[in-house]
């Protein structure tokens, strides 16, 4: 078997020459579609890290709050001392 003569025809040589260059373009679209994508989403991801961070600051700062109102509640809440008087004692000493 043998493989036709394309090299001697100048339409097939355009026709390969045009799929290689078309090849070529096609895959360089793609890297710059592909890399402007990814950097979009970097940076949302980064943005996204930085608010993160922050509302976790914010929750520490909540929780720390809420803790001491907490423990100054607990205290008012805490009997501190019991007095107890009893006025009719002779009833109860049988």
């Amino acid at each position: 078997m043998r493989i036709p003569p394309y090299y001697r025809r100048p339409e097939w040589q355009r026709f390969f020459s045009g799929m290689a260059i078309g090849a070529v373009l096609s895959w360089c679209v793609f890297l710059y579609i592909n890399g402007v994508s990814l950097e979009k989403n970097a940076k949302t991801i980064h943005e996204q890290k930085d608010e993160i961070a922050e509302l976790k600051s914010d929750i520490q700062i909540w929780m720390d709050d809420y803790a001491e109102l907490n423990k100054k509640n607990q205290e008012r809440l805490t009997v501190q001392e019991i007095k107890v008087k009893i006025v009719n004692d002779q009833k109860y000493k049988k």
